[in-house]
């Protein structure tokens, strides 16, 4: 289940549905785990440029501080893919 559940946050994340990553969260999934590169939700959301979602997930206490596997942060992400309001709010 919190495998299944961790797919379906990253998703959610990925294509920018906050609603569905605040259910998850409601029912206990795990904001700051990480997938096989180390990444977490609120990388994806950074990469991705959804300003929405990174506040949302930083609302819920997403740790912005953690590295994935090459030793990138949230905010090294959103500022690799040029996400300056992205940025901004980190």
């Amino acid at each position: 289940r919190a495998e299944q559940q961790f797919f379906s946050l990253c998703h959610a994340a990925h294509v920018g549905d906050v609603d569905t990553v605040r259910i998850l969260l409601r029912q206990g999934a795990n904001i700051d785990e990480k997938n096989y590169d180390g990444r977490t939700v609120l990388h994806i959301a950074c990469a991705e440029g959804n300003y929405r979602m990174v506040e949302v997930l930083l609302n819920h206490g997403a740790d912005k501080n953690i590295k994935d596997r090459w030793g990138n942060t949230p905010l090294q992400e959103a500022i690799s893919h040029k996400q300056t309001l992205i940025v901004g709010l980190l």
